[in-house]
């Protein structure tokens, strides 16, 4: 596995998205599992540069399916807080990429059904941005992608940090059929943001 590390430039302004509810509220974390919120249209198609470069066929994931699950399906349950907060601003897409705001989410369960099927040894590409990372105190980020409930690759961020993009790619363990959920997990303390651009199979 490879591993690239580039620093951005500098911090990108963000707003706080505005978002739309869907026709079904969301409910908190531990309830039946429920979509994210979508920033709104703005006219421009939402497709990032990484997506917009990959043959659909290759695309695990395109960001339209995330949705909450169970806590009590969390194969990392032994890094659970004691209290769960992840409401309708925790976790969104926009520009065609999955943000997650850890001020409004202190503890991500987060799904995607695979686009296709997956077997062992293929090799899988992804990338992860943060912004510059702050908390009360030193501490660290926690990510990690899983294929229904095993880890296929895992991060340990320290905190402080500067902002950084993650481009790195892994070899499956566990195969998936078309379908199978693809689970995000992400804890941190302090209040940062983090982007989720794509996951596509290596070609």
């Amino acid at each position: 596995m490879s591993v690239t590390w580039n620093f951005l430039a500098a911090a990108r302004a963000r707003a706080l998205p505005r978002l739309l509810c869907s026709a079904f509220p969301l409910a908190a974390c531990g309830s039946d599992a429920s979509p994210p919120a979508s920033a709104p249209d703005t006219g421009v198609e939402a497709s990032s540069q990484a997506d917009a470069s990959s043959p659909p066929e290759a695309l695990l994931i395109d960001h339209e399916s995330w949705q909450r699950y169970d806590r009590s399906e969390d194969p990392l349950a032994s890094e659970q807080p004691a209290e769960i907060d992840c409401g309708i601003a925790g976790f969104y897409v926009e520009r065609g990429e999955l943000e997650i705001d850890s001020t409004r989410c202190n503890y991500l369960l987060a799904e995607h059904p695979s686009l296709r099927a997956v077997t062992p040894g293929q090799r899988v590409q992804l990338e992860f941005r943060h912004f510059d990372l702050e908390a009360p105190e030193p501490a660290q980020t926690h990510v990690a992608i899983l294929f229904k409930d095993q880890v296929q690759w895992e991060l340990e961020i320290p905190i402080p940090q500067a902002a950084e993009t993650i481009d790195t790619e892994f070899v499956v363990q566990t195969a998936l059929a078309e379908g199978d959920p693809i689970r995000l997990h992400l804890h941190n303390h302090g209040q940062n943001m983090y982007t989720l651009a794509w996951l596509r199979l290596a070609q």
